[in-house]
Order: C-alpha cells, then sequence, then structure tokens
C-alpha cells in the first residue's frame, strides 16, 4: 500500500472513530462506516483499481445485510472527510460484488461548494 493511502485511511480511521464517539442512538451509520475501508483502494478518484477485493466485497456484504440504511453515508463518508470518492465506482459495488441490494440507494454526490464569487 503506497503511504498516501495509508495516510488516508489513517485520517478516515481517526475521523470514523471520533464521529462514533460522539454520536448517540437510532442507525448508528458513523459507527459502521469504517467498515468500509476494504473498499477505499477501489473506490477513492484515481485509483486504477478494476474490481474490489474479496475484503471490500465481504465489508459492502456485511454493511448491506446489517446496516443498509447506511449505505449513502458510507459512499459519501470519504467526501466528508476530504477523500474524494469516485461515486461512479462506488455504484457499482453491488454488481461488482454479486450483493443484492433492496433498496437502491440514491445518494448523489455531496453539493460542491459554489466557485467564489458566484
Amino acid at each position: 500500500m503506497k503511504a498516501s493511502q495509508c495516510l488516508l485511511l489513517l485520517v478516515l480511521v481517526t475521523a470514523c472513530a471520533t464521529l462514533s464517539a460522539a454520536s448517540s442512538g437510532g442507525d448508528d451509520c458513523d459507527s459502521v462506516i469504517y467498515t468500509m475501508l476494504p473498499c477505499l483502494s477501489f473506490v477513492e478518484n484515481g485509483s486504477k483499481v478494476a474490481k474490489p477485493d474479496a475484503d471490500c466485497c465481504s465489508a459492502f456484504s456485511k454493511l448491506v445485510k446489517t446496516h443498509p440504511g447506511c449505505l449513502c453515508e458510507a459512499m459519501n463518508a470519504g467526501s466528508t472527510f476530504g477523500i474524494p470518492i469516485n461515486m461512479t465506482k462506488a455504484l457499482t459495488l453491488p454488481k461488482a460484488c454479486g450483493v443484492k441490494v433492496h433498496h437502491k440507494p440514491h445518494c448523489g454526490a455531496p453539493t460542491p461548494a459554489p466557485a467564489p464569487g458566484v
């Protein structure tokens, strides 16, 4: 794993742990987002990885089964923490991993900030 990927991984784990500690009650998506870390090398912008590996698919399958309501938050977590995610690739995870998603998420990408002066 490249040093930049290790740093991104460390930032995401730290941010998720911080959010988990600060969260309370309900379907706590923040506490399960870190389980998607094995997919980072596949979904981050600029990734040349053609298909998700077995660890990623296992994590994705578990997320779909245990916390399906957290799919969008998991897909958007990278952007929240400053890690650019290729949403087109992220949305291919169900097919690429052979995981049936009963409730298709309509996540969309986070709204970008307007350009200065606009």
